[in-house]
């Protein structure tokens, strides 16, 4: 479903971590989102600037709420895409596997999230359609290379079958939920450090007689 830009740090009560999808139209961003939230592979259609998913699940016996922001690859949603970057602290990079073209432009991405974040996030390049291997342009070599070149995790997945799709969101889940600890420790440290006013060189409210 779509959302609105702005959501609550905590759903229901529950602590949050919010995911960014990003990648071109057709690498199946969202047919892995679904895959992850509802179990199915829906029947594939391009996402009009942005859509939003909420699923719920255990990590360490904590419930948590993965926030997924499923953006557009679209070339005209494209200058929207970095409205979306904020408070993100897992980002979900993806390419067709039978496409060497969305590799390359998985780079741009790449850079205009670094360029776009303020703060630590973790990202995740996905290497989608393996179930394709039969027509596979990028190998699977050359992609974790560059993940790592990046300081990225990589994973191989399918939407079609499931493959590896659990274990990603899950992964991003646990990655991204420690860095907003990391933050809401830092704010708290800030507000400790902020100074105090100085009342010893105020002068004494005078009453009238």
């Amino acid at each position: 479903m779509d959302g609105d830009l702005e959501l609550e740090d905590s759903i229901d009560g529950y602590n949050s971590v919010k995911i960014v999808m990003l990648g071109e139209s057709g690498v199946g961003k969202t047919s892995l989102a679904l895959r992850f939230i509802e179990g199915v592979f829906p029947a594939p259609k391009p996402t009009i600037a942005v859509s939003y998913f909420s699923k719920k699940l255990f990590i360490d016996t904590q419930m948590i709420v993965a926030k997924i922001w499923d953006t557009s690859g679209q070339e005209r949603f494209r200058s929207l895409v970095p409205l979306y970057y904020r408070g993100a602290s897992s980002a979900v990079v993806v390419f067709d596997i039978t496409s060497m073209e969305t590799f390359q432009t998985l780079k741009f991405w790449v850079e205009e999230l670094k360029s776009n974040i303020e703060g630590e996030i973790k990202i995740f390049v996905v290497a989608n359609k393996c179930d394709l291997e039969k027509n596979r342009q990028v190998s699977k070599e050359e992609s974790m290379n560059y993940a790592k070149s990046i300081g990225a995790k990589f994973f191989q997945t399918s939407a079609l079958s499931g493959e590896c799709v659990q274990e990603l969101f899950r992964d991003a889940c646990i990655q991204g939920i420690s860095i907003t600890d990391n933050k809401s420790l830092q704010n708290q440290n800030n507000a400790q450090l902020e100074p105090k006013e100085d009342m010893t060189n105020q002068n004494p409210p005078s009453f009238c007689c």
